[in-house]
Parts: C-alpha cells; sequence; structure tokens
C-alpha cells in the first residue's frame, strides 16, 4: 500500500509547498514492482490525479497489451477527493468513510506492508489503524531526521564532523553559540545556520562571519559577548543569505525558534562537491548503503536541491561509502530501520586533491535521489555493487541525470498527458532493449507551474546528458510549435 503524500514531524506546515498534490507522482515508481507477478498495490492519492499516469508506469515494464491488462489489475487507485494543502495521511485520518474503503482492499495485512513518504506520527497512526506494518522507524527516532539529530548520529559514528552546535532552542541561544563556534575556530568564514525541520536546503542560512566581525569593528578577544550577541541579533539580516528566496528575517526567526537548530562552520574548499548515499536498514540490524548520487544545488548559495546524477564522482565514492556504512551500522544498532538519505560535502584542493568528507545531515524520508534511483534500477534490471556503487546488467554500466524541477514559463498551460505524450512517442522515450532514454516524473505540475522532473538513462555520464539536453530540446520546440500555431 502507497501513501504518497508529503509529510514531516512536527505538523510543519506545508502551506507554502507549490504544487502540494502533485508531488503524490514522486513514489509512482512502485508501479514498477507489478512486474512481479504476485505483487498487488493500492495506491492513494488526494484527487485529481490523472488516473492515466499509472499506464504511462506500467507499460513500460509490459510486453504486450495483455500483459499491461494483467498488471492494471492488480492496482487498486484510490482517491480520497480532498484537495486542500494538507499532508495526505492527516486527510485520511480525518475520514472514516475512506478508512475503511482503504481497509476493504487489504486482503491479507500480514503480507501487506504500507510505504510512505516520511513515516512520522501520524503514518504509524495510520498504520495501526489499518492493522499493517508501517516500512519505518519508531517514533523515538525521529530525532535523527532532524539537523541537530543528525549531528549526534555523526559523532557516535566517530566520522568528521564540522565544528558546530546542536540542539539550540532559540535564536537567542543561537547568537551565543555563533560566538562560542568562532572563538574554537579564528580563521571562520562563514557559518551555516539550518532549522531541525526543513527540507531541499530551504531551512538553510549562510551568515557572513568575517564580513559581520570586520564591518563592526568587532575583537572577540576584547569585545564582550553580550555586546556582539546582541549586534548579532540587530543585524542578522544584513550578513546572512536564506536559501529560501521568500524568506524574511522576522519569519525565520520565528520559524527557528519554534524548531531550533543548529549552526556550525561551513565547508571551504577550492573545489566543492555535495554527494549523498541512500542507505537500507532492514529489521535483521543491517544497514548497507544502497547507491550514491552527486546533487545538483541552485538557490543563493547552492543548498537547494534541484537534481542528481548517477553514480557519485569515482574520486570520492569509495569515501562517501565508508561512511555512510559507519553511519548505517550506527543507526542499525541502535534499532533505526528503513530508507533514508545521508548528504554530505567533499571538498579538494585547487589539483583535485586530498579529498575531505564532512557528513552534513540525515533526510529519514524518500528524498529527491530515491524515486530516480529506483526507476533506473527497475527499469534497466540491474543489478548494484555495494562495494564500487555501480548499476550495472551485465558488463554494461547505467548512468543518469534527473532534474527534479525542468522549469518554464512557457510550459504553463501544457497538458501533462500532451508532455507524456510528446516524450513517449518519441525516439528519446526509454527503451526496454537498449536500456537508455528519457522518462518524465510529476508531469501534473506543468499545467499550472510550468514544472515538470524527468530522467535520463545513458551507459556513461555523457550519454546521460545528451539524453537530457534532447529531452530540453524535444519539449521547447513542441512548445515552439504550439506557440507558431497559435499566431
Amino acid at each position: 500500500m502507497v501513501i504518497p503524500g508529503l509529510n514531516h514531524p512536527k505538523n510543519v506546515d506545508l502551506s507554502g509547498v507549490h504544487g502540494l498534490l502533485f508531488y503524490e507522482e514522486r513514489m509512482l515508481f512502485f508501479m514498477f514492482l507489478l512486474k512481479y507477478s504476485r505483487t498487488k498495490i493500492v495506491y492513494v492519492a488526494s484527487a485529481g490525479f490523472n488516473e492515466k499516469l499509472f499506464d504511462y508506469y506500467i507499460r513500460l515494464v509490459s510486453t504486450s497489451d495483455e500483459d499491461f491488462s494483467e498488471k492494471k489489475d492488480r492496482l487498486t487507485y484510490i482517491s480520497i477527493n480532498d484537495s486542500t494543502n494538507d499532508a495526505l495521511t492527516r486527510k485520511i485520518l480525518k475520514n472514516e468513510k475512506f478508512l475503511d474503503k482503504i481497509k476493504r482492499y487489504i486482503s491479507d495485512p500480514k503480507k501487506t506492508v504500507l510505504r510512505c513518504y516520511n513515516p512520522t506520527e501520524v503514518e504509524r497512526k495510520l498504520a495501526v489503524k489499518l492493522g499493517v506494518p508501517l516500512f519505518g522507524s519508531r517514533e523515538k527516532f525521529d530525532f535523527v531526521g532532524t539537523k541537530s539529530g543528525g549531528r549526534q548520529i555523526f559523532k557516535l559514528a566517530k566520522t568528521n564532523l564540522l565544528p558546530g552546535y546542536n540542539n539550540i532552542k532559540n535564536f537567542k541561544e543561537l547568537a551565543i553559540d555563533m560566538i562560542k563556534l568562532a572563538q574554537k575556530n579564528p580563521k571562520l568564514e562563514k557559518m551555516m545556520i539550518k532549522r531541525n525541520y526543513s527540507s531541499s536546503g530551504k531551512g538553510n542560512c549562510l551568515f557572513f562571519w568575517q564580513k559581520f566581525i570586520d564591518e563592526n569593528n568587532i575583537n572577540l578577544k576584547n569585545t564582550p559577548a553580550e555586546v556582539v550577541a546582541k549586534l548579532i541579533l540587530k543585524k542578522f539580516d544584513e550578513y546572512c543569505s536564506f536559501q529560501n528566496v521568500n524568506a524574511t528575517y522576522p519569519e525565520y526567526k520565528k520559524r527557528f525558534n519554534d524548531s531550533g537548530g543548529i549552526v556550525e562552520a561551513y565547508a571551504e574548499g577550492d573545489i566543492v562537491f555535495s554527494p549523498s548515499t541512500q542507505i537500507l536498514i532492514t529489521n535483521q540490524k543491517k544497514g548497507v548503503v544502497a547507491s550514491t548520487h552527486e546533487q545538483i544545488l541552485g538557490g543563493p548559495d547552492k543548498q537547494v536541491y534541484l537534481g542528481c546524477t548517477f553514480p557519485s564522482k569515482a574520486s570520492h565514492r569509495k569515501l562517501i561509502i565508508k561512511e555512510g556504512e559507519k553511519i548505517a551500522n550506527c543507526l542499525a544498532q541502535k534499532g533505526v530501520v528503513g530508507n533514508f538519505a545521508i548528504d554530505y560535502v567533499v571538498t579538494y584542493d585547487k589539483e583535485m586533491n586530498n579529498p575531505v568528507v564532512y557528513p552534513i545531515e540525515i533526510n529519514l524520508r524518500k528524498g529527491g535521489t530515491t524515486h530516480p534511483f529506483r526507476i533506473a534500477f527497475y527499469l534497466t534490471g540491474a543489478k548494484y555493487n555495494h562495494k564500487t556503487g555501480m548499476l550495472q546488467y551485465g558488463n554494461t554500466p547505467v548512468y543518469y541525470l534527473a532534474m527534479e524541477f525542468i522549469e518554464s514559463p512557457k510550459y504553463v498551460g501544457l497538458d501533462p498527458m500532451e508532455l507524456i505524450n510528446i516524450v513517449a512517442n518519441s525516439k528519446i522515450s526509454f527503451n526496454r532493449n537498449t536500456k537508455k532514454g528519457a522518462l518524465v516524473y510529476m508531469p501534473g505540475m506543468i499545467h499550472d507551474y510550468g514544472r515538470f522532473g524527468a530522467i535520463c538513462i545513458g551507459q556513461s555520464e555523457e550519454d546521460a546528458e545528451m539524453y537530457y539536453k534532447k529531452l530540453l530540446r524535444l519539449v521547447n520546440n513542441y512548445v515552439k510549435s504550439k506557440e507558431n500555431i497559435a499566431l
């Protein structure tokens, strides 16, 4: 059973997420599990879900019309007809009618597993009401997914932890800890501040410490800490860069005070990369690194997630696998279960030598790298080599480039199925025989927001990038042809 809606612990407000309902399309990769003949799927969504999207995914793993029909017969789709901007799980819990309807489609509770974006307290409550197990950790481990919890785990796992402070309750404490961090690290130029409950880098804030002390004539040895703290609070927004471009100082301060957070040294290097590892921990207390990615970041200071490439760069892949294994084993021994990801910063010198790996946060959810990997894994039938970090079928490697948001104002008004048909009927559409090509995901966002996601699979980095460029050209040429016809 798949409950694909976004959700965050502590009832984090989701009203500001543009196109919230369309994130429920992210987990359609579960359709590929219908290739296994004994699999049945119940997919629950809020409202307005285009059922033809199921057809698009299922046909990618079907060998004939008969095979497609047989697979689709094992899919049950339930819409709860609620398009409000709230987490899907909470909507279900409020509606006994749909709770009962979902229960009726559970043929064997012992063989059913509830899969969701983020296993929080409300997903656990839903699992209890449905009488089925939830694949995820117990409530006491929710702290691991916070920015403070991540730092605690990194310390326990004896990783290369960035200097900093966690479990900061409010902005007053933040100012004091910023001063302490600078005193212990005199050469520090920038600090990274993060809210405990935030995702995709939107809760991050870069503070230009050196500029702050220079322009305010501060000498930490002579200037009283309380004076410096007051100046930080008074002039914070003059020396910071919010990664959410719509954020304001009062709003950011309020949210930080509500959830707490961390401050840590900004990882400096001549060359910097931002890879991640996906981790899988089973009920047998065994943790493994399930994949590695190189994150594509945007925003004011390259902190906001835009997409990824697979695999991560060979020059640091084994290093992050080693760090990931240490963290996975630490969590497994504590009883954590499920899928999650670890983000890193890797710094190099000018000659691309001397890589240094810093783990920076743990994401206890199916984030931006989950669906691209599962799509590539199921579609190509490749096997993952845990030692090398490569996907391969036979001796042929699998590479891909996935973009969460391919965006243009010119795309607004385009029908989602129109987009899918453009790609599905083109030469670049994913081909089961060559195991290469492009696939669209989250197309529902294109009509109102001019956005969609895509994964481009090839046999090399250049191959995947070539498909991506062709995809952009294909869609842009189609939109341009429509504009010409309208004229």
